[in-house]
């Protein structure tokens, strides 16, 4: 009935982060050109101290962040776009506790409290062409990371695999994306995505440099059939291809998911039966080979994971948002 402190397993942590921003932005239009420029700047105080460590690890900065937008309408419902964006992606607190977590026998969790942010600087420069209903685009980018931030594992004991985070270094990632929304009657929606790119990261682990690089793809192919009024059926097949990170080469992997919907009581009741990896086929597997390790991770599942969703829509001004959604690619339905 009383809560007893077990010393050996029992840490105390303190984290505290203060963000100021101020920012503005300049849009307008020239002729058939739109553009939009923008600039951030972002004050970040962050300290984090803990028991049975007397150093603290602090952040205390100034960071600006440039943004530009514009867009070329041309004729035939052709478009140009470009822009430049300037963002920062900040590490969970969890990431940077300073203190040893034992997960099972053979695994233990530590924090990094000295974990910079992510700087990402992306370019882009995209097409798009609007015909009968139908969308079609293209974009190609290019995205450099600074302070790559990844999960990093490393022997700890006989037997026992440490596993932590760390800046790696710097990443680059050059592709092009396409998409293809499309429509067969009124009851056969499409959307296609597919994703080409080359990937690359360097920088420094284990007192070792490294330079990784991949060619990956990945497509997506989400279907919506309306068989009847108040029916829908969702089909969603998607492939991965492999990458690789500072330590890890993952494989590729195909699943299928799907789902119905129905319904009910002039839609204010729906019915929704969703099943995850219908086919089994959704493996995920990588590799770390190291001078000091060597480990094989593999993740499956024994059979297609289903959930029934039951759905009471009480405020009838939603009425006219439920008709877009059946209508608009299945977005209700969950995937």
């Amino acid at each position: 009935q009383s809560y007893e402190l077990q010393e050996k397993f029992s840490h105390e942590s303190t984290y505290r982060r203060s963000i100021h921003a101020g920012y503005g932005l300049v849009k307008g239009e020239f002729n058939n050109l739109d553009y939009q420029i923008g600039l951030r700047g972002e004050y970040t105080y962050r300290n984090i101290k803990s028991s049975g460590n007397a150093d603290a690890f602090r952040i205390d900065r100034w960071d600006i962040f440039p943004t530009f937008h514009a867009s070329y309408q041309m004729q035939g419902e052709n478009q140009l776009m470009i822009s430049y964006t300037r963002r920062i992606d900040r590490p969970r607190s969890w990431f940077m506790e300073p203190f040893l977590t034992w997960e099972d026998a053979y695994s233990v969790r530590r924090g990094n409290p000295g974990l910079q942010p992510e700087y990402i600087n992306s370019y882009e420069l995209g097409y798009q062409k609007d015909f009968d209903g139908q969308t079609l685009s293209l974009e190609m980018y290019y995205r450099r990371t600074k302070n790559r931030v990844e999960f990093i594992q490393s022997v700890y004991e006989k037997n026992v695999m440490l596993q932590t985070f760390e800046n790696v270094g710097y990443d680059y990632n050059l592709g092009t994306e396409l998409m293809f929304n499309f429509n067969i009657d009124n009851w056969w929606e499409n959307s296609l995505t597919a994703n080409f790119y080359r990937y690359r990261v360097e920088g420094e682990l284990n007192d070792r440099e490294f330079d990784r690089k991949s060619f990956s793809w990945s497509l997506n192919w989400n279907q919506t059939f309306h068989i009847a009024e108040n029916t829908q059926i969702q089909i969603n097949p998607e492939y991965e291809g492999p990458e690789v990170e500072a330590q890890e080469r993952e494989k590729g992997y195909f699943e299928v998911d799907g789902a119905i919907r129905q319904s009910l009581m002039d839609d204010k009741l729906s019915l929704t039966l969703q099943a995850r990896d219908i086919f089994s086929t959704a493996k995920y597997e990588s590799i770390i080979d190291e001078p000091e390790f060597y480990n094989y991770r593999r993740f499956e599942h024994k059979t297609p994971i289903l959930m029934l969703n039951l759905t009471w829509n009480i405020n009838d001004n939603n009425q006219g948002d439920r008709d877009g959604t059946r209508r608009g690619g299945g977005a209700g339905m969950g995937f």
